[in-house]
């Protein structure tokens, strides 16, 4: 994750199913991270409402499922950017 974070991001927008690492345990790591805790998370997936419930748990603050209308997105990122 540290090589990312070089360029002071302003969001995390995560797909839940990524290799190596999902979107849940990256949450709970910027979660528990005294540098990136504050940093919003927004998690992207294809499951249903449970899968939002357990993003919501592990500290995401939006949830997106797919698919998504690219509005809906942009209105997230502006949320969460301005």
């Amino acid at each position: 994750m540290t090589p990312y974070l070089i360029h002071n991001p302003k969001l995390m927008l995560l797909d839940v199913m990524m290799p190596e690492m999902n979107g849940y345990e990256v949450t709970q790591r910027v979660r528990q991270s005294a540098k990136l805790a504050g940093l919003p998370v927004v998690l992207i997936t294809a499951h249903d409402r449970e899968s939002a419930t357990l993003g919501m748990a592990v500290g995401a603050n939006a949830f997106i499922c797919k698919p998504f209308d690219f509005d809906e997105l942009i209105r997230q990122v502006r949320v969460y950017t301005t």
